[in-house]
């Protein structure tokens, strides 16, 4: 969040999804960090954005059906 902060400009909006979910794993040399609703906004407001919107969506791909996501939005402040 650190580097991320550091590429916004002044005001700038960050947006992110997460797989919800409270693990973490290696899957394929790649990491994995599912993330819920409330740690997805700690972690925004501990790094100084202002959380305009957080919302769950379903996942759309045919073969990720019932799989969640958490989205958040966040404003510089």
């Amino acid at each position: 969040m650190h580097r991320l902060m550091k590429l916004l400009n002044g005001n700038g909006t960050l947006y992110a999804s997460f797989k919800e979910g409270e693990t973490e794993r290696i899957k394929e040399n790649r990491f994995f960090h599912d993330m819920t609703t409330e740690g997805c906004r700690l972690l925004f407001e501990k790094a100084g954005l202002k959380v305009l919107e957080a919302f769950r969506s379903q996942d759309v791909r045919e073969k990720r059906l019932g799989e969640n996501w958490v989205n958040i939005i966040g404003k510089k402040n």
